[in-house]
C-alpha cells in the first residue's frame, strides 16, 4: 500500500496534498494530535519503518512533531485519515 513512488501521477498528487496542507492547513491541538497517534498506533493499515509510523494508504508519516505529518493538520476532503471504513479520527471525535 502507500504511494507508488515510481508513478509520476501518484507522486504529483501526494506532493500537491502535502503542499496544500502546508499552505492552508490548520494545526490540531497537542491533545488531539496525541489521540490521533494513539488511534493510528492500533490501525491495521499503519506500517512501521523502523520506529516511524507510516500510513499504509497514503504513505504519509504519522508522528508527534514535524511539518510532514499526516496527523498534524485538520482533516479536509484532500487530506486526513483515508481509512477504507471512513476516518478513524472523526469516528473517535479527533
Amino acid at each position: 500500500m502507500g504511494i507508488d513512488w515510481t508513478n509520476p501521477k501518484a507522486v504529483m498528487k501526494a506532493t500537491m496534498s502535502f503542499a496544500s496542507a502546508l499552505l492552508t492547513g490548520e494545526d490540531v491541538s497537542k491533545d488531539r494530535l496525541a489521540k490521533r497517534l494513539e488511534i493510528c498506533a492500533t490501525c491495521e493499515l499503519v506500517e512501521m519503518e523502523g520506529e516511524q509510523m507510516v500510513c499504509g494508504i497514503c504513505g504519509c508519516k504519522i508522528k508527534e512533531k514535524g511539518l510532514q505529518n499526516l496527523a498534524r493538520y485538520e482533516e479536509t476532503a484532500g487530506y486526513g485519515c483515508k481509512h477504507p471504513d471512513g476516518s478513524r479520527w472523526k469516528a473517535n471525535g479527533v
